[in-house]
């Protein structure tokens, strides 16, 4: 409601504008309910999530992502995404970010693929990635979800062990 004072010959007089916003409050509290529910995935999925800029800079990383690399989120945003692994795969971090942002649409999605994290103590562990473009008001942003395969890797390795064992004997 907007009010205002008018002064006429005829004497003075309130002018008044009301809208109606139900709608618009509707729609905010539709998009609140909607943001919670994804800042609550965000939040709450086992895997890691990273969403890092055109540059290759982290803005964002869900609780899954400083557990797998033992830096907490606010250490995580501002660092280059391929700080987190080791060089070799940081480079291949990088031609991914790269193929993935500049690639045709704004979903793009990027294959499913094992590399290496290293955590914030150095050590290195496998992961498995898959990255997809989304397009934000800020620009393409990438996003990374993850998961540590240690526990996979050693049962190939047992298993792969175990049939050289067999096959020899």
């Amino acid at each position: 409601v907007r009010r205002s004072a008018l002064a006429t010959p005829h004497g003075n007089f309130v002018r008044g504008i009301t809208r109606d916003i139900t709608e618009r409050r509707a729609s905010e509290a539709a998009r609140s309910e909607l943001e919670t529910y994804f800042r609550g995935i965000f939040e709450q999925t086992p895997d890691f999530l990273t969403l890092a800029d055109a540059d290759g800079i982290i803005v964002m990383a869900n609780p899954a992502a400083e557990k797998l690399f033992g830096r907490p989120a606010n250490v995580l945003v501002g660092t280059p995404i391929s700080s987190l692994t080791p060089p070799a795969a940081g480079k291949q971090l990088e031609e991914e970010r790269f193929q993935l942002l500049r690639g045709p649409g704004p979903r793009a999605v990027a294959k499913l693929w094992q590399t290496e994290a290293r955590r914030a103590d150095g050590t290195t562990i496998p992961i498995e990635i898959r990255a997809s473009a989304l397009a934000t008001a800020r620009g393409p942003l990438a996003l990374r979800v993850g998961r540590d395969i240690t526990e996979r890797v050693r049962a190939e390795q047992a298993r792969a062990r175990l049939a050289a064992i067999v096959e020899f004997s």
